[in-house]
């Protein structure tokens, strides 16, 4: 399924199927080259956040669009906060934060659904942050990251002209989001294990820090226990 809404149909005139075919060929190329291009980073860098920032700036580049950006989904609070981002300022990062029920990428996350629209300024859902400069941007395209309970987030293009994504572009751009997926699965996987160590260490600690009290107090026992045993001793010898 895929949500396409679009504000009109432009006219447009038919190219030969020649040079149509070439150019579907050519695109083609571009995006396997994009998913193997994805494979290579991740397989080299470690840091999740440069991962991320990584995707974000060759989908950007491979789909032809000024602005390529990653929504992280909290489900606690139903809420996309900006994670990563090539187009938008990236002061925004971390500060943009919606709810699922608001904006296009909301829509995605809310529909679990690829959303596609011509021209995403004159649609009700869009939702205007200023500090970000996505007023500029009319094509829309955002594809949820995950789905069901396991919905991470979604990743979203725009771009300055009328756009309508065709679907070679959302299958592509799916495909990246599984690899994303895997990205933001592998670093949720490494805050749990770092956060069950802190507390392995945080119990170990006051651990030690009880075991230190018990036997100064043991101690304290031991020596007030010999001081009146002495004190005992004295008496009955005197």
């Amino acid at each position: 399924m895929c949500i396409i809404e679009h504000i009109d149909d432009l006219n447009k005139v038919g190219k030969p199927r020649g040079e149509a075919k070439s150019e579907s060929g050519s695109r083609s190329r571009r995006h396997l080259k994009l998913l193997e291009d994805i494979s290579n980073l991740i397989g080299r860098t470690p840091d999740a956040q440069e991962s991320l920032e990584g995707v974000v700036r060759l989908l950007a580049a491979a789909m032809d669009c000024e602005v390529c950006s990653l929504y992280s989904y909290d489900p606690d609070s139903e809420t996309l906060s900006l994670a990563a981002t090539h187009g938008l300022q990236a002061r925004s990062i971390g500060r943009i934060v919606m709810s699922k029920s608001e904006g296009l990428a909301g829509l995605s996350a809310e529909k679990q659904e690829p959303v596609v629209v011509e021209d995403a300024l004159a649609h009700p859902r869009f939702k205007f942050f200023p500090e970000t400069g996505e007023e500029r941007y009319h094509g829309f395209l955002g594809v949820p990251v995950g789905e069901g309970l396991g919905l991470l987030g979604v990743l979203v293009l725009q771009s300055r002209r009328r756009r309508r994504f065709g679907a070679e572009e959302i299958s592509v751009v799916r495909q990246a989001a599984a690899h994303v997926r895997g990205i933001m699965l592998n670093a949720k996987l490494s805050e749990s294990l770092q956060r069950e160590e802190h507390q392995r260490e945080h119990y170990r600690r006051g651990m030690m820090r009880a075991i230190e009290r018990l036997e100064a107090y043991e101690a304290a026992e031991q020596a007030a226990s010999t001081e009146a045993t002495e004190e005992e001793s004295v008496h009955l010898s005197g």
